[in-house]
């Protein structure tokens, strides 16, 4: 495919997670971006960058509206990272929002995509479903935006994330409809043609 361009969008979730490196650490902590990580152990030849609007744990993204970050009473501004694959420094972007929920933070970082038509949003298996559907309802027109994540952190040995960065960056180069999809364990779905079962599992709709 002729001039692609990638977006990673980070959200958080497993996929980001590495053991604690705080003094008594208990629980995971979320850190620098999988999917990043494992471009760059690829070195792909079309250009990508990362943006982080939210760094969650998906169970705990909501649609809720609420303060997200705070400079003083009057001067409520939303920061949003922006890391290019050479590590080259860029000023942040900068949101005035008084009150957003992180769902709206992964919409607009969407909207906000410059020159770059497919993006790849890495995100808490979760709540993966009900994300790609609200970016598949508030987001028009739809650019081709791929949802990805893993039930193992990138960082560990046996992770399928670079599995699933890999399907997903793929289908999108192989033609894929502007659209929401959500890829795992091998397959690419639209965002309505999915589900969840119990076991976690992720199925067709039948």
């Amino acid at each position: 495919m002729e001039d692609f361009r990638l977006l990673i969008v980070q959200t958080g979730g497993t996929i980001d997670k590495d053991y604690p490196k705080r003094k008594g650490g208990y629980s995971f902590e979320l850190c620098d971006s999988g999917a990043l990580s494992v471009l760059r152990k690829v070195q792909p030849s079309f250009p990508f960058r990362l943006v982080t609007p939210c760094l969650e744990d998906s169970q705990d993204l909501t649609n809720q509206h609420r303060f997200i970050y705070s400079t003083g009473p009057r001067d409520l501004t939303f920061y949003l990272k922006d890391t290019h694959s050479r590590n080259t420094p860029r000023p942040h972007v900068t949101f005035q929002a008084a009150r957003c929920s992180s769902r709206h933070l992964i919409l607009r970082a969407c909207q906000e995509a410059a020159a770059e038509r497919h993006i790849l949003v890495t995100h808490g298996t979760d709540t993966i479903l009900p994300t790609a559907t609200y970016l598949a309802t508030h987001l028009h027109p739809h650019p081709v935006i791929v949802l990805t994540g893993a039930f193992l952190p990138e960082r560990f040995k046996d992770s399928d994330a670079d599995f699933n960065v890999g399907v997903a960056v793929g289908a999108m180069q192989g033609g894929l409809p502007p659209g929401v999809y959500v890829a795992l364990g091998g397959r690419v779905w639209s965002w309505d043609r999915v589900t969840r079962l119990e076991s976690g599992q992720f199925v067709s709709v039948q």
